[in-house]
């Protein structure tokens, strides 16, 4: 269930109060289940977890844009997996530990169709997410404490990031610091 709305959020506004009045509320609520049978583990892995996600999304306003969004995932019934973090080494595990976090709190500059500049923690799913992304299948998204700058001219198309944080899928308590260039380009 997810309700945002995007199209207050994509008008420029004549202000800065005004482009924050006129944004566009999130909210998602995922609910989900999981099952796993594990070798070397005497008991079946169960969880029920539920992530919910609220936040705000400013509209545009000389080319900058704001977000905020908080994340919460919390277990809908017995303990009954090991999220790698609670002891439950008899279970099956399934890396959905309850937590609540600040997601996203990014700034996006875009003076211009060609270039884009985003600052703060933020969601960056390259190409097919093989080696960088948010991991989504899991119930608390991988984001990056990153400076990300976008660039297309033409047919060709490049993506500069310097992540200074990963906030990985297991909660603060696996998160790593990182001092990571990611460069990748493309010609279409």
């Amino acid at each position: 269930l997810q309700l945002a709305g995007p199209a207050n959020a994509q008008e420029q506004a004549g202000s800065l109060t005004d482009a924050i009045a006129r944004g566009a509320p999130i909210l998602e609520l995922r609910a989900r289940y999981e099952e796993v049978e594990q070798a070397g583990r005497p008991n079946d892995g169960e969880a029920a977890t539920l992530r919910t996600r609220v936040g705000w999304q400013t509209a545009k306003w000389n080319g900058l844009q704001a977000l905020i969004e908080f994340e919460d995932v919390r277990q809908l019934g017995p303990e009954t997996y090991d999220t790698s973090l609670n002891g439950r080494t008899t279970y099956g595990q399934v890396f959905d530990p309850e937590t609540t976090e600040l997601n996203r709190l990014q700034l996006v500059w875009s003076p211009d169709p060609a270039f884009t500049a985003t600052l703060g923690r933020q969601r960056i799913n390259l190409d097919d997410q093989r080696f960088i992304g948010g991991s989504a299948w899991r119930q608390d998204e991988q984001t990056f404490d990153a400076v990300r700058i976008d660039t297309r001219q033409g047919q060709f198309d490049a993506t500069y990031i310097y992540a200074a944080h990963v906030n990985r899928t297991s909660a603060d308590d696996q998160d790593w610091d990182s001092a990571t260039h990611v460069l990748t380009a493309g010609h279409s």
